[in-house]
C-alpha cells in the first residue's frame, strides 16, 4: 500500500512497504515533469550521494536509490511522526527544556554533516522531523552540497574576516564640476 507524506517542490514522499524486509520505508521520487531535465536529475542524484554518506542517528537514512520508468528515486528511512514545523504548529511552541533537546539533536546531526565535508543549505523547521518518541531526524539534503576541505577552510576565513575585521572605509573625493 502507497499513500503519499508529503510534496515539496521537486518531489513528493511516499510511503511504502519494503517487500523484502516487510519494513516502512519512504520514497522520494522526482516529479516526472522535472525528470526529463537534467541539470535536476543530477541535483536529484547529488542529494542522494550526499545523504547516503551519511551514518548518524539524528539523519535520516538512505537505503538506495532507483529509477521507475525513467523518473529516479531515493529510498530512505520512514519516519514515524511529522515535521517540526507541524509540530509546533498542532500543539504550539515547544517548551524550553524539549526546544533546547531537539535543537542540540538537529545540531550534531549538522555537525555530522559538516565533518563529513556536506553543508544542508536549507535547515528550517519543515526539514526536521520529529518521530513519535521525540527524536529529531534531519531531512532533505536536496540543496545541500559536498565542500572540500581546503575550500571550507577559505569559506571560514572569509566569514571571519567579514564579520571580525573591518577595513577603514576608502576616502575618495571626485569632483563632478569644472
Amino acid at each position: 500500500r502507497i499513500s503519499v507524506l508529503g510534496e515539496g517542490t521537486t518531489a513528493p514522499v511516499y510511503r511504502v512497504r519494503d517487500v523484502q524486509t516487510g519494513e516502512a520505508r519512504a520514497i522520494k521520487m522526482l516529479s516526472p515533469r522535472l525528470a526529463v531535465h537534467e541539470a535536476v536529475r543530477d541535483r536529484f542524484a547529488q542529494e542522494a550521494s550526499v545523504t547516503a554518506r551519511l551514518r548518524h542517528p539524528n539523519v535520516v537514512k538512505v537505503h538506495g536509490t532507483g529509477e521507475h520508468e525513467g523518473t529516479p528515486y531515493i529510498v530512505m528511512d520512514y519516519v514515524r511522526g511529522g515535521t517540526l514545523k507541524e509540530r509546533v504548529e498542532e500543539r504550539g511552541p515547544l517548551p524550553p527544556r524539549i526546544a533546547s533537546a531537539v535543537l542540540q539533536q538537529a545540531l550534531h546531526a549538522l555537525h555530522h554533516a559538516h565533518a563529513e565535508g556536506i553543508v544542508h543549505r536549507d535547515v528550517k523547521p519543515n526539514n526536521v522531523m520529529i518521530t513519535a518518541d521525540g527524536t529529531p531526524r534531519v531531512v532533505d539534503f536536496g540543496i545541500g552540497r559536498a565542500v572540500s576541505p581546503k575550500r571550507r577552510i577559505f569559506s571560514l576565513m572569509a566569514k571571519l574576516r567579514a564579520r571580525f575585521i573591518r577595513a577603514p572605509r576608502p576616502s575618495v573625493r571626485v569632483s563632478l564640476g569644472t
